[in-house]
């Protein structure tokens, strides 16, 4: 007999009493430190290297600019004790002493050094040149850079020894001066005049004063020849170059996670979904690979930890908080399971919950309404095989496909739901008995929301809510097709599974506002990703994967 497809009237959203109260957490400041201390946790190995190529460019250019050699020269300034244009400096021994260092840099001065050092011109030996003086002393230092040791030692006496030079003619000219115009004015004045006894002395002092050539600079320490050379320094900037890559890296780490749109955290997570969390599901490396299989928990008590026994223990904790939400409620419950996008793991969830409920002594029918891309049957695949390698059973028939008959079949009305329910061994039958059963599909639909509105699916739903204790529906996902929140409306709760590390802001926000224009609004979420011991987060800390499972 065929099913009548004509829609029915939607129904109204359970109520709300029945289901999870718990409040969602609140979203964490990201710009707190231990927001930062994650990343840079997460992101370790792009800061790593980051300060490994820094630190090694810094070194790599330190060794390819070759040795070079720097010798110093000390000159010791003593003002004259005869005053004289040079040395009258207003009394402030600073300013002289700076006038002087930056007359050591003048052309005229290393002019005089060019023809010792090489240079052809005095603007190269600047480049090299080098001059400072003591903030507390009068003391004049002279550096020059040089390939060598030997060619750094001359080219350095060679300035200093210029400046030594030029600053002895300079004085001695203007004594020359001086005692030129002492003699002018003697012979104009009276020679017994005491005037003239004032100049005669002046006189005879500037006289010595020129004879003993007593300059205002000596050489205290001469150029030597340096043993080791002061550049380049390879280790020294190779480490500054690695604690600049550090920095570098958390900045580039941090703006990378700005640039970055996929959800990290169960609470960005909760702040966009508006859900609490029911639960935490470790990620399975090999589910990523492929092997749909391994994504099913181990309900069977074991004492070592595996993959399967963490997916175990993690659904365990999803049954308990939707089975304290339905204390004082119906008796038997109908959950929709979806996504926003694919390949979020809602079909592996779907499983394991089935199995959760099942193993927990409650009769559970899993149905896969997911036509777009029916993949509900592989979670349990494995499960039948093993119990037929040992004798103990034989796998369904078509259990590759998802057998011959489903939802699709059932609700057109080719095939009865008796005829279409497959038996599904279970991975750690509870103590009291559980049954589970699968209504798979292996046809594909061209509207299948045209279906799930209508009053063959009604019937089917009231038919399963009378010999099940539980049906869990795999749904398609938000974004993909409008039969989620079809199916959504005729459910008891919708539970968002959320992939974080795959799960895109927008994404997530697309399909809040997809639940939105539906009426519909999740009970609770389930939250998929890799456990991490150094990392406090609801109790988890995360290194996100993505995962293929469905």
């Amino acid at each position: 007999m065929r099913r009548d497809f004509s829609p029915v009237a939607q129904r109204p959203i359970p109520d709300r009493e029945s289901t999870l109260r718990l409040p969602a957490r609140r979203v964490t400041d990201d710009s707190s430190l231990r927001h930062y201390l994650s990343l840079t946790r997460r992101s370790w190995w792009l800061v790593l290297l980051i300060a490994l190529v820094a630190g090694g460019a810094a070194a790599g250019v330190s060794l390819l600019q070759g040795d070079r050699y720097r010798s110093t020269a000390t000159i010791l300034y003593t003002p004259a004790l005869v005053p004289t244009p040079l040395t009258q400096d207003g009394g402030d021994p600073s300013r002289a002493i700076d006038t002087l260092v930056s007359l050591v840099q003048t052309d005229e001065v290393l002019a005089r050094a060019l023809p010792a050092t090489g240079y052809a011109t005095t603007e190269k030996l600047r480049e090299n040149l080098d001059v400072s003086a003591g903030s507390n002393n009068d003391l004049i230092s002279i550096s020059v850079s040089e390939p060598t040791a030997q060619a750094a030692t001359t080219a350095t006496d060679a300035v200093a020894q210029g400046f030594l030079s030029w600053r002895t003619e300079r004085q001695n000219e203007l004594v020359e001066a001086r005692i030129a115009f002492l003699e002018d004015q003697l012979a104009a004045l009276a020679s017994d005049s005491e005037a003239a006894s004032e100049v005669r002395r002046q006189l005879t002092e500037a006289e010595a004063q020129l004879r003993t050539s007593s300059a205002d600079l000596t050489l205290v320490q001469p150029a030597e020849v340096p043993d080791d050379p002061y550049a380049p320094h390879p280790v020294r900037n190779g480490i500054i170059g690695f604690l600049l890559g550090l920095f570098l890296g958390v900045v580039v780490a941090i703006v990378r996670d700005r640039l970055d749109r996929r959800l990290r955290t169960v609470e960005e997570v909760e702040g966009i979904y508006g859900a609490p969390t029911l639960g935490v599901v470790p990620f399975v490396p090999k589910a990523a690979r492929g092997n749909r299989g391994s994504a099913l928990g181990d309900f069977t008590p074991r004492e070592r930890l595996t993959d399967a026994t963490a997916v175990a223990d993690a659904f365990r904790t999803i049954r308990t908080n939707l089975g304290l939400a339905w204390l004082g409620g119906r008796s038997s419950h109908v959950v929709v399971i979806s996504s926003a996008v694919p390949e979020e793991g809602k079909s592996a969830a779907t499983a394991n919950l089935a199995t959760a409920f099942a193993s927990a002594g409650k009769r559970v029918l899993a149905i896969s309404a997911d036509v777009h891309s029916p993949t509900l049957h592989l979670y349990f695949d494995r499960i039948e095989q093993a119990v037929a390698a040992n004798g103990r059973g034989a796998v369904a028939p078509g259990a590759d496909r998802g057998g011959p008959s489903g939802v699709i079949e059932v609700l057109s009305g080719d095939v009865s739901l008796d005829d279409a329910l497959r038996g599904v061994v279970l991975n750690g039958a509870g103590p009291d008995g559980g049954e589970l059963a699968l209504l798979a599909n292996g046809t594909r639909f061209f509207d299948p929301a045209v279906l799930y509105q209508s009053e063959a699916m009604r019937e089917l739903l009231m038919d399963a809510r009378e010999r099940y204790d539980v049906v869990v529906i795999d749904a398609p996902p938000l974004l993909v097709s409008g039969e989620c929140s079809v199916l959504a409306r005729q459910a008891d709760a919708l539970l968002l599974v959320a992939q974080v590390g795959k799960l895109s802001r927008e994404s997530a926000r697309r399909a809040t506002r997809v639940m939105e224009s539906a009426h519909v609004e999740p009970r609770g979420l389930i939250v998929v990703g890799r456990r991490l011991e150094d990392e406090e987060a609801y109790g988890y800390g995360y290194a996100y994967g993505t995962s293929r499972a469905r």
